[in-house]
């Protein structure tokens, strides 16, 4: 798994409803690509709540 890139960003409103936040919070997005024998099979990307972490 390699991270690709880091951002913060205003969640489009299925993430908002999932996560239960308003529209104006913003989160931290991590994108990640999953490879096996360095090919790529499949990517991510998390959202996380930055007031609940350090």
């Amino acid at each position: 798994m390699r991270t690709t890139g880091w951002r913060l960003e205003y969640p489009p409103p299925e993430v908002r409803r999932r996560m239960n936040i308003g529209a104006r919070q913003q989160v931290l997005v991590i994108s990640r690509d999953r490879y096996i024998d360095d090919e790529l099979v499949g990517f991510a990307e998390t959202f996380l709540d930055t007031h609940l972490g350090p």
